[in-house]
């Protein structure tokens, strides 16, 4: 999940976010969200709509990460077993692997 947070703060540098020092993921989301509605408003362009596709479904990942797995790590609220912890291993690797995918243009 550390990895996690590493590329949110990437993504929000990217998005021209303020304040990604924070260290809550709610506040990094949610001015992510605000960059986001800004995007929707600019003028309507193929690329415009590939750039928000891409950043939305991004932005959805960490969604799933904070509730499902970061925040019950972060807080010991729970332990993963071997299996458990290979299966959240693999969704984070997709997931920075897409990430990592040429933003489209």
């Amino acid at each position: 999940m550390r990895a996690v947070e590493l590329a949110l703060r990437v993504l929000a540098r990217r998005l021209h976010v303020k304040k990604i020092e924070t260290k809550e993921w709610a506040t990094l989301l949610g001015n992510l969200d605000k960059a986001l509605a800004i995007m929707r408003q600019q003028k309507r362009t193929a690329a415009r709509d590939r750039r928000l596709q891409y950043y939305s479904e991004v932005r959805a990942h960490f969604g799933v990460f904070k509730d499902a797995w970061r925040n019950h790590v972060m807080h010991s609220r729970v332990n993963y077993d071997e299996r458990q912890a290979l299966a959240i291993f693999g969704s984070v690797q997709s997931f920075m692997d897409q990430l990592a995918s040429e933003l489209p243009k």
